[in-house]
């Protein structure tokens, strides 16, 4: 099948660690009802249809019309036979004398064979079958499917999972809480959006010093400009940094007297240098806090924005730093609203109007300043594309990717040292990678997005799906016959490919001839890889795809979670599907983690490292207490590493309802609490491996992962005492018996059980955040 295909090759060429991989997956062999071989005059067979039944009719075999028929014994699916009316034609002709010919021949080679005592049966007796089935007990056997009105349905689902090995999906027995974490990401204790602007009052009060005199030292404006060149410039680009450093080095001697757009790019540059810092850099660099030099800085350069005109402006240094303003605090709503309007004054500075740098000659605009604008423009489409698609309402047709960036050409692959201001004449673009290589990346995504057809095609099915959210209502099969479960199927084909064909684009435009050992060319990597992981990722996600009954999510079966004696029912996923998950989620925290790390700056990445990280997060746990994990070594070792240092980065995670409220769990701790104990199943499942490995003797995995014989990690021992300190008192574990809830469960009809909501804009969403790279 072809999306089995792409569903296999979870072992993508952006992996960043080399670990994630997913294991070689076995067909799954069904035992049959005995159907016995004859002696003598053979096999007797009664034929009750003269036609073959639905099944062996669709996969091209041939039927011996029993009822049921041996094909459909062996494969233990349901035989239904289609109507048919005696009177009509039949659609095959009389037999032909050829035929009887070649039937009498075969008849007779049977009786020699039988006289010779030679058996030609096929091995279909359950302890033939059985002796070639691999011993794993954790894997449930494929369920006989109950017959529903609905054949065709049926039979297409039968189609899909007739060879395929099923196992239980464990994400489908967590609890709800986990099933849907209450927020997005988790946000660094740095995080500009917690320190809040001030009121537009108060910043444009006139009891306001004056603004040279909030210019910090000469030394530390050139401090500063160094930071934003380091950590900022390379995932923006839309300044030239030659010739604008010259211009804050002249002015660093006598700030009062520069320009007021030149003031105001100044203090822009100022608040993105302090928001790239942490607490303790702040300190040793400016010797003040973070948050008073932000909360400065911050309504500065309102202030030089104002005094500059900016929303009437038509000049482009004042836009500049206008959209640096906005990237200063992305995702606050002060920076929403006033996207739009810097859209508008954009448009009217004919900054969205495409200039050919072939005939610079000829157009109003120098090529050096069309380039700029070019880059300006593309930044400010996309701060504009999250908004529009973070503030789009449920049930409205959201815009098309293509929409929201336009047409403009992408801006040339060149260093800022081949640009000039008087250049009358475009550079040689560069083949490899340049100083524009991240942004290049990022613009790469909704480039693809308008030009591919593949990618239309996906736009187009996704939009399909919406106008029927719920399976349940939608028509069994699509207006052109077509069964609904292989019509999805093939749409999961499609987006694989898709994301097949953006991992290729990546590596053989962007990628080629990248250094790793270069932190740009590193991060550059991490992002591609973190785009194609997350949404190969969100698209075999079993929240969406029971959520439209995605055929390879079958019946709900028992199964025994760990550390619990009373079984869970738990929906049954193909072996490779839930490889592709897990190595799909092990890849994107991967690469979350190495762009976090970077050292450029992390608030203008923590909206694609930290969005649904939670998910990936909650589903590797999950996978964690699967017994064939723990024998993936280097799998479960990188999966263990990254859930240690994202509990290091994240003191939330293990903090205590009497910690301080300073580390942000309020609302979300009954989150965190399952989230917890979910920890704490899988690492109790892990140490039972590694006991059994080693007879109790310590080391193995847990040497491996965590540089130790005997001891778990800080992390686990804090969440042990959590957990203890809690059953003294009376609490249970965590209020809800531990990770494992409820579950969702999904019928034979596709209809959704309880834990799976109404989610229908999951996937446009997670196409439409391409643009949020």
């Amino acid at each position: 099948m072809e999306s089995d295909s792409h569903a296999s090759n979870s072992t993508s060429p952006l992996s960043l660690s080399g670990t994630a991989t997913a294991t070689a997956t076995a067909t799954a062999t069904a035992t049959s009802t005995g159907t016995g071989t004859g002696t003598g005059t053979g096999r007797q067979r009664v034929h009750r249809y003269k036609h073959a039944c639905a099944l062996c009719a669709r996969r091209k075999v041939k039927c011996d019309k029993d009822e049921p028929c041996a094909n459909c014994r062996k494969a233990r699916a349901v035989c239904l036979y289609d109507a048919h009316d005696p009177d009509a034609r039949p659609r095959m002709p009389a037999k032909r004398p050829a035929d009887e010919d070649v039937l009498d021949r075969l008849a007779r080679y049977e009786d020699l064979m039988r006289k010779h005592s030679l058996d030609f049966s096929l091995p279909n007796t359950p302890n033939a079958v059985d002796a070639t089935k691999p011993n794993r007990p954790w894997i449930l056997p494929v369920p006989v499917p109950v017959p529903v009105p609905d054949a065709q349905f049926e039979h297409s689902r039968d189609v899909v999972l007739a060879e395929a090995e099923l196992e239980p999906c464990l994400w489908s027995t967590l609890s709800s809480e986990l099933k849907h974490p209450p927020m997005q990401g988790l946000r660094h204790r740095e995080d500009p959006l917690l320190h809040p602007t001030q009121p537009l009052h108060v910043v444009l009060a006139s009891s306001q010093p004056d603004l040279c005199e909030l210019h910090p030292e000469p030394q530390r404006i050139y401090r500063l400009w160094h930071v934003f060149v380091e950590a900022v410039n390379p995932l923006t680009k839309i300044v030239h940094v030659p010739t604008l450093q010259q211009r804050v080095l002249n002015a660093s001697f006598d700030p009062g007297a520069a320009p007021a757009p030149l003031t105001a790019l100044l203090f822009a540059i100022y608040t993105l240098a302090v928001t790239s810092l942490s607490a303790t850099e702040c300190d040793e660099l400016c010797a003040e806090p973070r948050p008073v030099l932000l909360s400065r800085y911050r309504a500065a350069t309102l202030r030089a924005l104002v005094a500059a005109d900016f929303l009437t402006t038509h000049d482009l240094d004042v836009m500049q730093a206008f959209v640096l303003f906005l990237l200063a605090n992305p995702e606050s709503e002060l920076a929403s609203s006033l996207t739009g309007a810097a859209v508008r004054v954009g448009q009217r500075m004919g900054l969205h109007r495409d200039t050919d740098p072939t005939s610079a000659a000829s157009s109003p605009v120098s090529f050096f300043d069309g380039e700029m604008r070019v880059r300006l423009w593309w930044q400010l489409r996309r701060l504009d594309a999250r908004d529009r698609t973070d503030a789009a309402t449920t049930g409205v047709r959201p815009p098309h990717p293509a929409d929201l960036v336009g047409a403009l050409r992408l801006p040339l692959n060149v260093n800022d040292a081949d640009l000039h201001p008087n250049m009358l004449a475009p550079p040689a673009a560069h083949a490899g990678p340049t100083e524009m290589l991240a942004v290049l990346a990022k613009m790469a995504v909704p480039a693809w997005q308008r030009s591919s057809p593949r990618a239309a095609r996906v736009w187009e099915a996704i939009m399909d799906r919406q106008s029927h959210p719920s399976t349940s209502s939608a028509p069994p099969t699509l207006p052109d016959g077509t069964p609904r479960p292989a019509h999805q199927q093939q749409q999961l084909a499609l987006q694989d490919a898709a994301i097949d064909e953006l991992e290729a684009l990546f590596l053989d435009t962007h990628l080629r001839g990248c250094d790793a050992r270069i932190p740009l060319h590193a991060l550059a990597r991490a992002m591609a890889a973190l785009a194609v992981a997350r949404m190969r990722f969100a698209v075999h996600h079993p929240r969406w795809r029971q959520q439209h009954a995605h055929p390879n999510l079958q019946h709900a079966q028992p199964y025994p979670g760990p550390g619990s004696a009373a079984p869970n029912s738990a929906a049954l996923i193909p072996r490779r599907e839930s490889d592709t998950l897990f190595s799909a989620a092990l890849a994107y925290l991967d690469a979350a983690h190495a762009g976090a790390r970077s050292g450029f700056s992390r608030h203008l990445l923590a909206h694609i490292t930290t969005r649904n990280q939670l998910d990936a997060l909650v589903f590797v746990l999950s996978e964690l207490r699967r017994p064939r994990r723990r024998g993936e070594q280097e799998n479960a070792a990188l999966a263990w590493r990254l859930v240690e240092d994202m509990y290091g980065e994240y003191p939330e995670l293990s903090a205590g309802d009497d910690d301080d409220d300073d580390v942000g769990r309020g609302e979300y701790a009954p989150f965190f609490e399952k989230l917890g104990e979910l920890v704490l199943e899988a690492w109790d499942a892990q140490r039972g491996a590694v006991a059994e490995s080693v007879g109790g003797a310590g080391g193995g995995l847990a040497g491996q992962v965590f540089n130790t014989e005997d001891a778990a990690p800080q992390f686990v021992r804090l969440l042990e005492a959590r957990r203890l300190s809690r059953a003294e008192a009376g609490h249970g574990g965590g209020g809800g018996g531990g990770a494992v809830g409820r579950p969702a469960t999904a019928g034979l009809d596709g209809s959704v059980g309880e834990g799976f909501p109404a989610d229908v804009d999951w996937d446009w969403t997670y196409w439409n955040d391409f643009l949020r790279l």
